[in-house]
């Protein structure tokens, strides 16, 4: 029986753990009840980190949320030649 080394993936070193927050953090982040926010997990409406049984956000991944759901008002998109309703 020949034992092989398995190689640990190097991890980057300028994320911290301390930068992912729960569900109670990231929903103040966001301005939504953590019910609410459970609610997007469970839709896969956003990403999230999932360690042991507790789900964690990257504060990235919060802007990147905040960026897709953003709604732009009808004079930006007129001067950049977006058709409006």
């Amino acid at each position: 029986m020949t034992t092989e080394s398995l190689e640990i993936p190097a991890v980057p070193t300028t994320r911290k753990l301390e930068e992912l927050l729960d569900i109670n953090r990231a929903s103040k982040v966001l301005g939504i009840r953590p019910k609410t926010l459970r609610h997007h997990v469970l839709r896969r409406r956003i990403d999230y980190v999932k360690i042991g049984g507790r789900v964690l956000f990257r504060p990235d991944t919060l802007w990147e949320f905040i960026e897709h759901n953003t709604i732009h008002s009808r004079s930006i998109a007129s001067s950049c030649g977006i058709a409006t309703l």
